[in-house]
């Protein structure tokens, strides 16, 4: 016996053995191989036909792509993994995968928080913060603390914080006026040097006044100086603290029915219920139009008005007065509670009700809600939340039916073609046609502020406001003569000032004397000497602390020349490549009477080849800021870039663009 042939030739020594195959044999052998199997226990498998059904047609998309993936696939797997790692491959393989999804996962998640989460700012280094207690009770003692914080490593010299108080706030140890007849209502505190990475706190005390749900605003005011600069760096923050509570409560009961053209009793209940004396206390009421008093007990002290004198705890007391409303009028009365202050004839507010004689018959209830809005900005639109409901008076279990909504607003400042009415009847929503016991509802009107308040609209007043107000008309059980009418408290939002930036960029005066330099229109390589003119306008209050900035672009040399006609002079930051311009403060509508506050400044500018045929940007972005001294709104205002095409010359030197 021969052993293996080493070169695989057929070895011609041996020969073939063929044993013969009888033909039905063999005619039995192919017919088993072309027939399908025979199905098991008689019937056909089911299963498998439905999976050559869905099979079937994904080997005819998986082949084409198998042939094309596979073979690189596998050769990846033989250069990468298999003989590197003849004994781990697919442990490393599964490493890989592991790690790939990781960083798959990770890159996911990246996407999402930049993508849909709102970012997070970064604290400023040098902050100012106020704190108050959790609960604001009207007249009762509370501390305010004002925090401050430098995050830089430097040390700020000469640190001041100055504090605007509003109205409703007396501090415990209060400074005067030279008269003893009013208080200050600005308090500053010498801070000195505000070593690096330190913080401080300052606690003004004293006692705030309001009625719940009023807002007192203030306005604080970090400065300090900072190594390198011109002037004193400010940091402002403005707050508004809410009165949550207060110790005198009253009420109004009206008699009833309520009628109108008949002389109706109306009583008026207070109570102290704080743990404190409260003293000097007065009562003022305001009727409703068209209401005349005939009558009081115990009698006003003066018109309208009666005087309490002092409250202990737990002490209660009524007041009744008595009058006529005339017919179609609605019977709606505010009372406020004053207490006596620290100054000559100063009055601090307790607490203010508004009471409505057909809302306590029916039980019908309206309120208006401003969204937290306190104040607002020209441009902006208003939106009012109304919410009524039938409240069903105990007793009566009466629909409500036949209801008209009405939202009023004054229409002196909204924008033009704004109707200064929203109005709801059965006509416009169904629902209006008939409210049952337990019913509820809510609507919303819009209404926009007008772009610019010119000073013939405020004249004789201080600062723009807009009042708005929500009433109801509507009957009552299956009363068909007489109509109800009810109406919310009476919202007043001051409109915060619109400060506005006119920016060029100029060569020569409009009379033609020339002010720049080199080639106009600008011509590739050579450069040209700009004077940046800018131009301010403010609208219906001061504002303060204002500040307008311009950032110049890469081709804009600043050469020092420079020139104001308000405010400090210009600085140039270097390093950043800004111009500063500061107002301390800004009057109300100027530019709009004499000349406007202007600032100008040179700039030397040389296009390149790729500037040729466009008007490139001198200055890229301008913008001013300020904090509206009526409102304390941090008001901001931005101007398009000014490019090399100029105010005045020709066609083509207005166009500005370089050759």
């Amino acid at each position: 016996m021969k052993g293996p042939n080493p070169k695989n030739e057929p070895d011609r020594q041996d020969t073939l053995e063929v044993e013969r195959v009888p033909a039905g044999d063999l005619e039995k052998v192919r017919s088993q191989e072309i027939e399908p199997a025979a199905p098991t226990n008689g019937s056909r498998n089911v299963f498998i036909g439905t999976l050559n059904v869905f099979v079937g047609p994904m080997r005819a998309f998986i082949d084409p792509v198998k042939k094309v993936c596979y073979p690189t696939l596998s050769a990846h797997w033989d250069s990468k993994y298999k003989r590197p790692f003849a004994h781990h491959a697919w442990k490393v393989l599964i490493f890989d995968l592991v790690l790939l999804f990781l960083a798959g996962f990770l890159t996911v998640s990246l996407i999402l928080v930049y993508k849909f989460l709102t970012p997070v700012s970064p604290p400023d280094r040098v902050s100012v913060m106020l704190t108050w207690p959790d609960e604001v009770m009207s007249g009762t003692e509370i501390d305010l603390v004002l925090s401050y914080t430098n995050r830089t490593d430097r040390t700020l010299k000469d640190g001041r914080m100055t504090v605007e108080l509003p109205d409703g706030f007396v501090t415990a140890e209060p400074d005067r006026t030279n008269d003893d007849s009013e208080p200050r209502r600005t308090a500053a505190f010498g801070l000195g040097e505000l070593a690096p990475d330190s913080t401080g706190r300052i606690t003004v005390s004293g006692s705030a006044y309001g009625s719940p749900g009023d807002v007192l605003p203030v306005l604080i005011r970090l400065s300090y100086w900072e190594d390198g600069q011109a002037k004193m760096t400010e940091q402002t923050a403005y707050y508004e603290i809410p009165v949550d509570a207060t110790p005198l409560e009253m009420g109004f009961d009206f008699e009833q029915p309520f009628l109108n053209d008949t002389v109706n009793k109306i009583l008026l209940t207070y109570t102290n219920s704080g743990d404190r004396p409260v003293n000097g206390v007065n009562i003022r009421l305001t009727p409703p139009p068209g209401f005349e008093v005939s009558g009081s007990a115990p009698r006003f002290s003066e018109p309208l008005t009666w005087r309490i004198g002092n409250l202990t705890p737990g002490e209660t007391g009524k007041l009744i007065f008595f009058g006529r409303l005339a017919y179609g009028e609605t019977p709606s009365f505010t009372a406020v509670a004053t207490t006596a202050g620290i100054y000559d004839d100063q009055k601090m507010v307790l607490n203010s009700i508004h009471g409505n004689a057909d809302a306590m018959t029916t039980g019908f209830e309206l309120s208006q809600d401003m969204k937290g809005v306190s104040s607002l900005r020209p441009g902006e639109t208003l939106t009012v939340a109304v919410d009524y409901a039938n409240s069903n008076v105990p007793g009566t279990d009466l629909p409500i039916r036949d209801v008209v909504l009405k939202v009023e607003v004054d229409g002196d400042y909204l924008a033009p073609g704004v109707a200064p009415t929203a109005v709801w009847s059965a006509e416009t929503l169904p629902e209006l046609k008939e409210l049952d016991p337990g019913q509820v509802g809510h609507l919303e009107a819009n209404f926009r502020i007008k772009e610019g308040i010119g000073p013939w609209e405020t004249e004789g007043i201080e600062g723009a406001m807009i009042s708005v107000t929500t009433t109801a008309e509507y009957r009552f059980g299956d009363s068909q003569t007489r109509i109800f009418r009810t109406d919310s408290v009476t919202s007043d939002l001051p409109i915060s000032t619109a400060m506005n930036i006119d920016a060029s960029a100029i060569y020569r005066t409009e009379s033609g004397d020339q002010l720049g330099l080199g080639p106009l229109p600008p011509t590739a390589g050579q450069p040209t000497s700009f004077w940046i003119m800018v131009a301010l306008d403010n609208g219906t209050n001061p504002a303060r602390d204002v500040q307008l900035t311009a950032i110049l672009p890469e081709g804009s040399v600043w050469t020092g020349r420079t020139n104001v006609a308000i405010g400090e002079p210009l600085i140039h930051i270097s390093d950043e490549r800004k111009v500063v311009w500061r107002i301390d403060d800004l009057p109300a509508f100027a530019g709009w009477f004499g000349p406007r506050p202007t600032a100008g400044f040179e700039i030397e500018f040389t296009p390149t080849r790729d500037d040729v045929g466009t008007a490139p940007n001198l200055v890229e972005y301008l913008t001013m800021t300020g904090t509206d001294a009526v409102t304390g709104v941090r008001v901001t205002s931005e101007a398009q870039p000014v490019t090399t095409g100029v105010r005045f010359g020709s066609i083509e030197e207005r166009q500005g663009l370089v050759r």
